[in-house]
């Protein structure tokens, strides 16, 4: 690993003359982070590609990635992380993510998420829900994931919600982030532009709402 800046390629030391981590910058900028991040470009040589080359001395703290995993994590000093997501590695600073559990109230707003009540929409992706509210019990509620959370999946019956989304493809530092609309009994109805549950009606089918979820 190397820190080497307004370079095209970075040079060797005189000892190393090939790199499998470069950092390139450390006034980076990264969605969700105020300050500046160091930005790092690393090869395939930085991921160990057999369960051997893990060593035993790693210090309690941390977590021994898992080879060939498409997501692993390892905590590191002072709040960050090394990650790999699918066919990228990173290390940075890991946002705090908070907890909440918030009844609906006709509209719904996080940092990537606006969920809201609407009168009428065409569509019917997984960005739309139709309720009929005599199969749900009121009030909705929306809240952050919790362990062991498992959603009877439209047409394909109960899945975790864990491999769920792992299935899209949803990197790991989004997951926790993910609002989830239950109704009162705890069903899970929906995973906004995710999957919807088996309480989503169609169009042409008799509903009481619409919520419409948007990326910001």
């Amino acid at each position: 690993w190397i820190a080497n800046y307004r370079v095209n390629t970075p040079s060797s030391n005189g000892k190393w003359f090939t790199w499998a981590g470069w950092q390139y910058t450390s006034t980076g900028r990264v969605n969700g982070v105020s300050g500046y991040v160091d930005r790092n470009n690393f090869t395939p040589d930085i991921l160990l590609s057999t369960a051997s080359q893990i060593p035993n001395n790693i210090p309690n703290n941390t977590e021994k990635p898992i080879p060939g995993k498409s997501n692993a994590k390892i905590n590191l000093n002072n709040g960050y992380v090394a990650q790999k997501k699918y066919n990228e590695f990173v290390i940075k600073k890991e946002l705090l993510q908070d907890n909440y559990s918030i009844e609906f109230d006709d509209y719904f707003e996080n940092d990537e998420y606006i969920i809201h009540k609407v009168s009428d929409y065409d569509g019917n992706s997984n960005n739309v829900l139709r309720l009929d509210l005599s199969k749900v019990k009121l009030p909705l509620i929306i809240r952050t994931r919790k362990t062991g959370d498992k959603m009877q999946v439209k047409n394909l019956g109960t899945k975790k919600v864990k491999d769920i989304l792992i299935n899209e493809k949803i990197d790991i530092d989004k997951r926790n982030n993910i609002p989830i609309v239950i109704d009162s009994k705890n069903n899970i109805l929906w995973l906004p532009g995710i999957k919807k549950s088996k309480f989503d009606v169609g169009k042409n089918e008799k509903y009481d709402i619409i919520l419409l979820c948007e990326r910001k």
